[in-house]
C-alpha cells in the first residue's frame, strides 16, 4: 500500500509533461486525425512498466529518490513526442496498428529510460 502514494507526484508529474507536449499535436490535427479514448493507454502502460521496473530488486540501491522526478518527465516527454509521430505514421499504418506500434515502442522506451539512467544524486 505504501507504494501507491509514492508514484502518484511521478505519474502526475509524467501526465503534465505529456500534456504539454501532445496538445499542440491534438488541437493541430483534431480535424485530420480521430483521436480515441483507447489511446490515453499510450499514457498509462509506459508508466506502468516503469513504475514495475522500479519496484523490482533492479531498482535496489540502483535509483535515487531523484529518478523519481526526473524519469516520469523524460518518458512524459516520450509519450508527448509519439503523439506527433502518430501524425507521420498514422496514414499508412491505420489507428489500430498506430496504436500498437506505439504502446510497444514506449513500453521499449520505459525500459529504456530505466536502464540508460543511472541513480541520480539527491
Amino acid at each position: 500500500m505504501g507504494a501507491i502514494p509514492l508514484f502518484l507526484i511521478p505519474w502526475l508529474l509524467h501526465v503534465t509533461v505529456a500534456a504539454v507536449v501532445l496538445t499542440p499535436a491534438v488541437l493541430l490535427a483534431r480535424k485530420r486525425v480521430r483521436w480515441r479514448w483507447r489511446e490515453l493507454w499510450t499514457l498509462v502502460i509506459p508508466f506502468a512498466v516503469w513504475a514495475a521496473l522500479m519496484l523490482s530488486d533492479q531498482a535496489t540501491g540502483a535509483k535515487s529518490l531523484s529518478n523519481l522526478v526526473v524519469e516520469p518527465a523524460l518518458l512524459g516527454l516520450v509519450v508527448g513526442a509519439s503523439a506527433w509521430g502518430r501524425l507521420l505514421i498514422a496514414p499508412w499504418w491505420g489507428r489500430t496498428g498506430t496504436m500498437i506500434l506505439l504502446v510497444i515502442a514506449l513500453a521499449g522506451a520505459a525500459a529504456g529510460v530505466f536502464f540508460l539512467i543511472p541513480a541520480l544524486p539527491e
